[in-house]
């Protein structure tokens, strides 16, 4: 069976949650399944849910007090059924073949493995298109070296699922790197660069480009990276790919270091990431 899930965490998201919803009725591949786990919202997001789930047979649940961006999140993927499941946030817009174009990707995958196939965005502000984020495909190195896993742009499989749950995130990190990392370091990995749905922009994003580098990991990563992989080397390195926990161990180290000609010179060593990624990342920390 191919059933999809859709999990949806909502938070005051009724300004655009109906057109969000729409797009996601309005699928060439219609999901089997969408679950919505709504967080105390206080802004007529649960009218919208209750009358989603009166006409198209939408599920969902309210909780019983806010349990903030990763549990909620945790809670609409734990609630889904489906051998398949791709994640939504509550205020984008999806392109009409997102369900059919990463379910044809997932398929292609061992997905007897942990399994997460990403894909990309056309942001949007004000009713147009301000960036296209087309790439070239992606492999799990993409995924170690740099997030690549955006939550509402990801499918992923039953095992992956049940492998990571509960997803217990570091304080600052986030639940679709915890996601993408466990894929790429114990199953399989892969971003196919196409923008599959319009990514919002405006004042309440919850996730902004904001610099959470330290002085504790002054690296071209995010600090909050190698918290992360601390925390899933603790919980799943005894699964990790043997080759891959090599790079992985390179990454880590690179994170330490102090100076920024260690941190070139170690750049530099990561023979296996492709040239032109770590010139850029050496350019980034020259600039620094």
């Amino acid at each position: 069976m191919d059933k999809v899930s859709i999990a949806i965490a909502t938070y005051n998201g009724a300004k655009a949650l109906r057109e969000q919803l729409d797009s996601l009725y309005n699928q060439t591949v219609q999901p089997d399944e969408i679950f919505v786990s709504d967080d105390c919202s206080n802004d007529g997001t649960v009218e919208i849910l209750e009358e989603y789930h009166r006409t198209k047979g939408l599920k969902y649940t309210v909780n019983e007090h806010n349990l903030g961006f990763n549990k909620n999140f945790e809670n609409a993927l734990k609630n889904t059924t489906g051998e398949f499941i791709m994640i939504c946030d509550q205020d984008d817009i999806w392109m009409p073949e997102k369900v059919e174009v990463l379910l044809k990707a997932i398929k292609k995958h061992d997905c007897t493995k942990p399994v997460l196939v990403t894909s990309t965005t056309k942001d949007y502000m004000d009713g147009k298109v301000i960036r296209d984020n087309t790439r070239p495909r992606m492999s799990w190195l993409q995924m170690l070296y740099g997030n690549n896993t955006q939550g509402c742009c990801t499918i992923l499989n039953r095992v992956l699922l049940n492998k990571a749950l509960p997803i217990d995130v570091p304080k600052g990190s986030l639940y679709d790197g915890y996601l993408g990392m466990i894929a790429g370091m114990t199953g399989e990995w892969e971003n196919i660069g196409t923008p599959l749905m319009y990514y919002r922009h405006h004042a309440n994003n919850v996730i902004a480009n904001n610099d959470k580098r330290t002085d504790q990991y002054p690296n071209i990563f995010a600090a909050d990276r190698f918290l992360l992989m601390d925390a899933i080397e603790a919980k799943y390195g005894k699964d990790f790919i043997p080759e891959r926990r090599k790079v992985f161990e390179k990454v880590k180290k690179l994170g330490l270091k102090k100076s920024k000609l260690s941190r070139i010179t170690a750049t530099i060593g990561l023979v296996e990431v492709p040239f032109i990624t770590r010139m850029k990342c050496i350019v980034k920390i020259c600039l620094q």
